[in-house]
């Protein structure tokens, strides 16, 4: 038991969160960006989570990939950027979100970024802003 003790302490990832419930529409589909209501984003002020944003199409690919202690701010800045409208016509833009907590934030956009690689970068998180090493947490992809 102490050998695997001592590999569970040294393992490069945390625990996996599994299915972070990847949130959908009333229809059982994913929202698109710019046809969710204002109402609906409204309802997110406040709320903390990580979101994912996606065209489909020929290619589809991941576009951007982010966390928030405020989805609706998060979510209304992103139907503003230009980078962002760019792959509206690649199949529309799409997105998901997630309540994760915030100390596991950063380590599901980490894997995220680093599973998906979306078209849309930032510097991946290194620390929690408290000195913390982050590490990828693995969850599933929306879809």
């Amino acid at each position: 038991m102490s050998l695997f003790k001592l590999l569970y302490k040294e393992a490069p990832t945390e625990a996996p969160i599994g299915d972070p419930k990847w949130v959908k529409n009333r229809r059982g589909g994913y929202h698109k960006l710019l046809s969710m209501l204002s109402v609906e984003i409204a309802a997110l002020a406040g709320t903390g989570g990580v979101y994912a944003i996606w065209h489909r199409g020929v290619r589809p690919a991941w576009v951007y990939v982010g966390s928030s202690d405020d989805l609706c701010r998060s979510l209304q800045e992103c139907r503003d950027l230009p980078e962002i409208l760019a792959y509206e016509g690649r199949g529309g833009l799409y997105v998901s979100w997630s309540p994760i907590v915030r100390e596991s934030r950063a380590g599901v956009v980490r894997f995220l970024k680093e599973t998906c690689s979306p078209v849309i970068t930032d510097p991946l998180p290194h620390d929690d802003g408290e000195g913390r090493r982050v590490h990828a947490i693995a969850v599933m992809l929306p879809g």
